[in-house]
């Protein structure tokens, strides 16, 4: 033939991959199990040419991989939650759901139109109540081992996204997400206590000699561990801020009673699904304080009438192990299936960005290393060896 016809051919095929199921992984315990993994895309918006650079690496070394006749695992999901898809959202005048799910049939017809190899079977959505219960759970758990609390600090506050920051979020004293001018601002806020885990996951970086060096060396300035006066040990590294005052986000599974004080969600009630609204946009004070029948409600322990938390979580608590459920993404019953997870995980290949070298990375291994604590995992590191594209 004279030309090509990439669109008709590429199709054809495409269809029989998903009719026979050519890329979900198989039933093989004969073969060499290799959990391959990019980092998860956000559906802010369609995939562009820097996305398909970084998904085109991911599926070469997959298809290299299988053909060393290796059983590949490499599933695809949706970042869903957090700042970027809202922010799109408004930007553009519709509901952060509509925006999203539009943006995720889109990508999803782009990653398919590619022949990209994944393991549809396994998808997951971070803005499905089904995976962010496992947010509550997983903050529950941490909050029983005093590693959540509410503090009031001077916090990072962008004006511009109307939020607090973690320390990772802020570039040269700027937003990562708009650049604009950060502001400390003294705010009630929930803190994850990473801190407890510091000398931890410095160790824990001498066990991943297939880690980029300029990444571990990230980690451990971010970390800064120093010998004081008379022996003293002092750490960089600051608590987790997970709070954000915006509506596109996981609840967080407390109530505020004026008897009982600070009152964890029971976990039979998960989860508590974040509530339709359409005045959401942010004015510095959380949108869901606006929503009465989400906020008035009675204390689990004392039956008297008390007020949900009505901060989010941060996107990033999503994707602090979201590596995990796609193993198990529909076990509604756990976070994960415990055999599922020890089959496939540590991850063999983890491809991302750089930028996420203090921020994601940092937070997946802290939650990793605290999930083995609970002895529901048996290693501490999640991704054996991590590549960055660029």
């Amino acid at each position: 033939m004279d030309t090509y016809r990439f669109q008709e051919i590429e199709k054809q095929w495409q269809e029989v991959w998903q009719r026979e199921r050519t890329l979900n992984v198989e039933e093989a315990p004969d073969k060499p199990k290799v959990y391959i993994l990019d980092m998860f895309p956000g559906p802010s918006g369609p995939l562009h040419m820097g996305h398909v650079k970084n998904y085109e690496i991911g599926d070469v070394v997959a298809r290299y991989r299988i053909r060393q006749g290796d059983n590949v695992f490499r599933p695809i999901g949706w970042d869903a939650f957090g700042l970027p898809a809202e922010i799109a959202a408004i930007k553009h005048g519709v509901h952060p759901r509509k925006w999203t799910d539009k943006h995720i049939a889109i990508q999803s017809q782009q990653f398919k139109s590619l022949g990209i190899h994944n393991d549809w079977s396994a998808e997951i959505n971070t803005s499905d109540p089904e995976y962010y219960r496992w947010n509550q759970w997983l903050f529950l758990k941490l909050y029983e081992h005093g590693l959540a609390y509410r503090a009031e600090r001077s916090v990072n506050w962008c004006p511009q996204c109307q939020t607090t920051l973690a320390n990772e979020e802020v570039v040269a004293g700027a937003c990562e997400r708009c650049d604009t001018e950060v502001v400390e601002r003294p705010l009630q806020q929930w803190f994850l206590k990473i801190t407890a885990y510091a000398d931890a996951l410095l160790k824990g970086l001498d066990d991943l000699p297939n880690w980029p060096d300029r990444v571990k060396t990230m980690q451990r300035h971010w970390i800064g561990r120093s010998e004081g006066a008379c022996g003293k040990v002092t750490y960089n590294m600051r608590d987790w801020c997970i709070s954000r005052q915006r509506y596109w986000g996981t609840p967080i599974p407390i109530i505020h009673c004026k008897i009982c004080g600070t009152v964890p969600v029971p976990e039979s009630d998960l989860p508590i699904r974040l509530p339709d609204m359409t005045d959401f946009v942010p004015d510095g004070q959380p949108p869901l304080s606006r929503v009465t029948e989400f906020v008035q409600t009675n204390c689990p322990q004392c039956g008297e009438p008390a007020t949900r938390e009505c901060d989010t979580m941060t996107g990033f608590v999503c994707s602090s192990w979201y590596f995990l459920r796609y193993t198990s993404p529909h076990n509604h019953n756990q976070m994960f299936d415990t055999k599922a997870v020890q089959n496939w995980l540590p991850v063999a290949d983890y491809v991302g960005g750089k930028e996420h070298s203090v921020g994601h990375l940092m937070y997946a291994r802290f939650i990793t290393h605290f999930l083995n604590d609970l002895g529901l995992i048996n290693f501490t590191e999640p991704f054996t060896h991590l590549f960055n594209q660029g």
